[in-house]
């Protein structure tokens, strides 16, 4: 890469600079989507068999469950901003008795999500793959 030394270099710069952060949006739009109807498949198909470089791979949707904290929720019940919240000020207003431990619990809740998982396929599952169809 050459050192830019004038004024129209580092304008040709910026611009190519701003067109390789637009493709890198575009693209990983491309992916999200393509990976969604991928997922969508494979919770109704189950798992499937492709190669990828030459190489069997099992590829197969699996469900992934987190635990999420409203600290909205929790602000409105204790009359403070989200933003203020942290875990130590939690920790301390369960303390001094203005939170209930049941009231933390209340603003827990669980999100459910697939990923897709990829692993190389071992010979007896690429041999029932075969026999399958």
């Amino acid at each position: 890469m050459s050192e830019i030394t004038t004024l129209p270099q580092a304008n040709a710069y910026f611009q190519e600079l701003n067109q390789a952060k637009k493709n890198r949006t575009a693209l990983n739009s491309n992916i999200n989507t393509r990976t969604a109807k991928l997922i969508s498949f494979l919770r109704k198909s189950g798992p499937i068999l492709v190669y990828r470089d030459d190489t069997a791979t099992i590829i197969e949707a699996v469900k992934k469950v987190s635990v999420k904290f409203d600290k909205a929720l929790l602000g409105s019940i204790v009359g403070m901003p989200a933003s203020a919240l942290n875990p130590i000020k939690i920790a301390e207003l369960v303390e001094s008795g203005k939170l209930s431990a049941a009231q933390v619990e209340e603003c827990q809740y669980e999100e459910e999500d697939y990923k897709l998982k990829m692993r190389k396929a071992k010979k007896k599952e690429i041999a029932a793959f075969r026999n399958k169809k």
